[in-house]
């Protein structure tokens, strides 16, 4: 399926893991959304992550599949891309953040 409409990508995408395997289909559906999707890569934002559910996603053969699984989605190959934010600091907590606010004089409002 080609396509230029991200949520169509991520449609498509979905559809093609489901008919391997509708656990990981079902996980990316709660858990995840397609970025962005350029040329070359095809980044998918992850959200409230357990660690099972970071084994399932970030195993070799499981990003393998799921690039695979892009490919036949979209008719191209890319890069995927998983970027999982379950672990990352809120504002305040966050050492880049302080250092901009601090550089800045800004508040850090959350």
């Amino acid at each position: 399926m080609r396509t230029n409409s991200v949520q169509d990508a991520w449609n498509g995408f979905l559809s093609t893991v489901a008919e391997r395997s509708t656990s990981t289909a079902s996980l990316l559906e709660k858990r995840g959304r397609l970025l962005s999707l350029d040329e070359g890569t095809a980044t998918v934002q992850l959200r409230g992550l357990t660690d099972a559910d970071r084994d399932q996603l970030f195993d070799t053969r499981s990003r393998k599949r799921l690039e695979e699984a892009l490919a036949t989605a979209l008719g191209r190959r890319l890069r995927l891309e998983l970027q999982d934010t379950s672990r990352a600091k809120a504002g305040a907590e966050d050492d880049f953040t302080q250092r901009v606010a601090t550089r800045f004089g800004a508040r850090i409002e959350e």
